[in-house]
């Protein structure tokens, strides 16, 4: 694979896009490099930002997914970017954030190269079996004023050579799969609108919709797995996603298991 052209980040027309979208109160905060997108963005959030502001970087030297994992964020290829959220929601339905926001960067990138990525729960995007995209969310404030803030990184022009050696393995980008030159503008604009059209369904209190566009992309679902939860180690089959967002598993024992967190480490069809 050649490397990339430049392909620079036009935050003049991300704004004209912001316009269209829920997140329309929102500002752009466009950086060259930082911590985390996800701390700016809280920093942002706790001296009142609203609603819709968006925090972008061209790269991240303390870039995280869940649980603490370090986000590989080389400068110029991919992108990385955190949005303030203000729903009103109960902690427990946090997860529905992390599905309908997957489901959005899935479409977006299917949108906009015409690849299929899958969904391993509860926030990876797979290409061919490996990660190409991440999602992490994170609630702050108080039962009377909570705010959510949703980072997403997503692989775009990352070669094989750049991803850290143990990561070579098991993560891709949009340019490895599908050998095309990709706009970052153009897919984080169908970012902006799929993540909009979804955030608003989830606000009118329907999830139906959000949960059955999911489990359509689902990779793990009819699959054995093994899930660390908490303490515990989980085997068994996944049989669904509830209406809460939470994984159900038939354990070896024959009982179904709600996971509300957790992470697969192992599957198989």
């Amino acid at each position: 694979m050649r490397p990339p052209k430049l392909d620079p980040i036009d935050v003049a027309s991300l704004k004209n896009r912001l316009k269209t979208t829920p997140f329309a109160q929102g500002k752009i905060h466009y950086l060259p490099s930082t911590g985390s997108t996800n701390d700016v963005a809280r920093a942002l959030a706790e001296k009142g930002a609203p609603e819709g502001t968006i925090v972008i970087a061209e790269s991240q030297t303390k870039g995280r997914g869940r649980l603490d994992r370090t986000w590989h964020s080389p400068p110029g290829t991919g992108l990385y970017f955190s949005i303030v959220l203000r729903p009103q929601l109960d902690p427990s339905d946090l997860p529905k954030i992390t599905l309908l926001a997957g489901i959005a960067v899935a479409e977006s990138i299917e949108e906009t190269t015409g690849l299929r990525p899958l969904i391993k729960w509860p926030n990876d995007l797979l290409l061919e079996g490996k990660k190409v995209a991440g999602i992490l969310t994170e609630l702050y404030g108080d039962i009377t004023s909570p705010y959510v803030i949703l980072g997403i990184g997503i692989n775009v022009h990352t070669r094989r050579e750049e991803f850290l050696p143990e990561l070579q393995e098991i993560a891709t980008s949009l340019a490895m799969v599908g050998g095309q030159n990709i706009s970052r503008t153009r897919l984080l604009q169908a970012v902006l609108g799929h993540l909009g059209r979804w955030y608003e369904i989830f606000k009118k209190g329907v999830f139906q919709p959000i949960l059955d566009a999911w489990r359509k992309r689902c990779v793990i679902i009819g699959a054995r797995v093994k899930i660390l939860s908490g303490e515990k180690e989980l085997e068994g089959t996944i049989v669904d996603v509830d209406v809460g967002g939470a994984l159900l598993l038939r354990d070896q024992s024959g009982q179904i298991q709600r996971i509300l967190s957790g992470e697969v480490i192992r599957w198989k069809k």
